[in-house]
């Protein structure tokens, strides 16, 4: 074994506790050809997944009526795993402690984990999710991410009983929110407020923002996945929402990625402007990176006047792809290499005692461009008024079928729809039904119930 393999392979031993971490809830024997680990196994589950599948349709903040060139939920999703290796791989190379590389996760457990960590988000981003905890309101809500742990879980179908049967390493890498529905909303939900002009349910950003948390029905699950821990880190993650340390790293590679790549998308689509992100984010926000610039990159991003913020800016939004994906390529590295592992020292396990964290500075920034977004594109009425429209049609579209499930629901969903006893359970198996939709099914199964002109009975549900 040449030296640097046997390097990577040190890096890679776990604790001697992680065989626990490498559980499935339903045990199975790995057959003695299948030369791959716990994890490698778990990222073929991903690929392989119609949950998976299904993100090339759903949006992740342009729905794919505007283009085929921004990102969706999937190509988000690939990328995130990407930039979650690169930063795996920077904290192998810049931290030698060796309590830190023996909890380092494998690459394939941390590709698996970005991969999933947006398969439970609904159609219509984050409207969506908005719809179903308003429809599910007295039934146990919605949470996209909490959904992403139900799929796993529960829903996918390699196995009847535990969905994709996951390692129990890999389920507690998505969960990025360790607390119950029931225990996260804070008071019931209110009524959506009917309209004065029609009587139509209006909702509220403010009144039915969903709680970032799990649901009910996987309070099984999180206790599993939960018990090689001791009663004191159990109780330290519940009252601090800790995240691990394998969410950690993925957490950090979606901030950057919804940051970063997602304002590529914004630039060349022409929703932002030069003179919008100079409004916007402070100058002084860029100094390091512009200062890093200058030390690399020494006869770049000058501009007329001398100045390398302008400069930067400008080579941003040259309206050149080259140039701009240029400047997104080394906004990527910059924040990449502004990675580390910090430490939480009340915690005993490896996998809460260590987090990835970004340096200030380049934190700041990321900060900025996460807001500029936000502002800028999501908050816009171009893209508002698709999700207004999304959330109406999934309210609309849940009210009918739990009003006459019999007749609408297609055959297979009404057999586990009669399957389930109680009826949060069976508003749950429509809940599940419409959070798989892509954005192009959702219309077309609202067309079919509401558009007159649409709609065949040899249509195929």
């Amino acid at each position: 074994m040449g030296v640097f393999a046997a390097e990577a392979a040190k890096r890679h031993t776990v604790l001697p506790t992680s065989e626990k971490w490498s559980e499935r809830m339903l045990p199975v024997a790995q057959s003695a050809d299948d030369c791959r680990n716990p994890f490698e196994v778990d990222y073929s589950r991903v690929i392989h997944s119609a949950s998976f599948r299904r993100l090339q349709g759903k949006t992740q903040i342009l729905t794919s009526n505007d283009g085929d060139f921004h990102r969706t939920r999937m190509t988000h999703s690939l990328e995130v795993a990407q930039v979650a290796v690169g930063i795996l791989k920077h904290l192998e190379a810049t931290d030698r402690r060796e309590d830190v590389a023996r909890a380092l996760p494998h690459p394939k457990l941390i590709e698996a984990i970005s991969l999933l960590h947006d398969l439970g988000h609904p159609p219509g981003g984050h409207g969506g999710e908005v719809s179903l905890c308003y429809c599910m309101r007295n039934d146990g809500g919605f949470e996209g991410n909490g959904q992403t742990l139900r799929i796993l879980s529960k829903l996918e179908i390699f196995t009847e009983e535990h969905g994709s049967n996951m390692t129990r390493r890999t389920l507690l890498g998505i969960l990025k929110y360790p607390i119950a529905f029931s225990d996260a909303v804070d008071g019931p939900i209110p009524d959506g407020k009917p309209s004065p002009i029609n009587g139509q349910i209006l909702l509220s950003q403010h009144d039915h923002e969903p709680p970032k948390c799990y649901m009910d029905t996987e309070r099984d699950v999180v206790d599993w996945i939960f018990q090689p821990l001791s009663a004191d880190d159990r109780a330290l993650v519940q009252s601090t929402r800790a995240k691990s340390f394998d969410c950690t790293i993925m957490d950090l590679a979606d901030d950057l990625s919804y940051g970063i790549h997602d304002l590529e998308d914004a630039i060349a689509l022409g929703l932002v402007s030069i003179e919008q992100m100079m409004e916007d984010i402070e100058p002084h926000l860029w100094s390091d990176f512009v200062r890093r610039m200058e030390e690399k990159n020494p006869t770049e991003y000058q501009d007329t006047t001398g100045t390398r913020y302008e400069g930067v800016l400008q080579a941003l939004f040259s309206g050149d792809p080259h140039t701009t994906k240029k400047v997104i390529s080394r906004l990527v590295s910059y924040m990449l290499s502004n990675t580390y592992v910090a430490e939480r020292p009340d915690f005993a396990s490896h996998m809460y005692r260590f987090k990835a964290t970004m340096q200030p500075e380049a934190h700041r920034l990321l900060e900025g461009l996460k807001r500029f977004i936000l502002n800028r594109v999501i908050r816009s009425p171009q893209v508002q008024q698709i999700r207004f429209k999304t959330q109406n049609m999934i309210v609309q579209l849940f009210a009918y079928l739990d009003h006459d499930p019999r007749h609408l629901l297609p055959a297979h969903i009404y057999a586990k729809y009669r399957a389930v006893g109680n009826p949060s359970s069976k508003r749950r198996v429509i809940c599940d039904y419409i959070a798989s939709m892509t954005d192009a099914s959702l219309t077309q199964a609202y067309e079919r119930l509401f558009s007159p002109r649409v709609g065949s009975s040899f249509d195929s549900l």
